[in-house]
């Protein structure tokens, strides 16, 4: 199956070089994942002010890059955003494209996918088509879900429906640490038979992680090494349609001079903004600024 899959287009997407606003409007979650670096908030942002903060972040990006944005990449994040309710995305949906009728806006998420059957009609439509991320630690004990069920085996029934859906692989990060950070090589591969593209992400200290034991934390030199063996062991896969993120990017790097999305180098600055439930907006390596702040630019 892995291979008859073609690749999701989030990668592309996410590299646009657009203005990206990744939209938290609530942090609830319907897992129980001890690595969550999402800190618990009752706070929930409405369709209507999270649309008004859209509008005034094209401001700020207008500001930022002395042009008005070709296009508009929202992200859906969390928490887990599929818990928000296919509703109130078109709610945001239809408000925003009457604000911004100049102005083409595609639609991404950032899911758990654990609600995956009462969204695959809107995900499969003109508005987001399928354009999704996912997340799942291979060989680390980290992921749980509310109920007591397996979290693969739960996860995973939802990932092969969406590749039935779709016809596509699923853009997914996997999170190493101490557990898992010496089998790369499997985990490589494992993604590839899963039918899975992968991205693999170094575990750091926000939300509950700052609670775990700091023996599972690995260094910058280790992650750097566990990449290196994963490219070698993406190399092997060429041609196949299977993309490993971080290879991809060192490749666009030493063959062609093109830039890298982060942690490599700052090029999303002044792209990429994160809009919090309680208004707050960060824009990525500028200190934070509040609704308030960006109505003045």
């Amino acid at each position: 199956m892995a291979k008859a899959l073609s690749n999701n287009v989030y990668y592309e997407y996410e590299r646009s070089g657009a203005l990206v606003i990744i939209i938290r409007a609530s942090m609830s979650c319907n897992a129980l994942c001890t690595h969550c670096s999402t800190p618990p908030q009752k706070t929930y942002l409405l369709p209507d002010k999270a649309a008004i903060a859209v509008k005034n972040t094209v401001m700020l990006y207008e500001e930022l890059n002395h042009e008005y944005p070709r296009e508009i990449d929202i992200v859906f994040h969390g928490g887990e955003p599929m818990l928000l309710g296919t509703a109130y995305v078109t709610d945001l949906a239809y408000l925003m494209n009457k604000q911004m009728a100049d102005v083409n806006i595609v639609y991404g998420m950032q899911t758990n996918l654990l609600l995956y059957n009462d969204w695959r009609k809107l995900l499969g439509s003109n508005m987001f088509s399928w354009r999704i991320t996912s997340s799942y630690d291979f060989f680390s004990s980290f992921r749980k879900t509310k109920d007591g069920r397996n979290y693969f085996d739960t996860w995973y029934d939802k990932v092969k429906q969406y590749q039935d859906d779709s016809g596509k692989r699923l853009y997914t990060i996997c999170v190493l640490s101490r557990e898992n950070v010496n089998r790369v090589d499997e985990i490589m591969e494992q993604a590839y038979s899963y039918g899975l593209n992968i991205k693999l992400n170094m575990l750091y200290s926000a939300g509950k992680a700052k609670q775990m034991e700091k023996s599972l934390y690995i260094t910058q030199e280790e992650y750097g090494d566990a990449l290196i063996r994963a490219y070698r062991i993406w190399k092997t896969y060429n041609n196949s349609g299977f993309l490993f993120a971080q290879g991809y990017d060192f490749e666009n790097i030493v063959n062609h001079g093109k830039p890298a999305g982060c942690p490599y180098i700052s090029s999303c600055v002044g792209n990429i903004f994160c809009l919090l439930p309680d208004g707050t907006l960060y824009p990525v390596s500028y200190t934070h600024l509040t609704l308030p702040t960006i109505y003045s630019v």
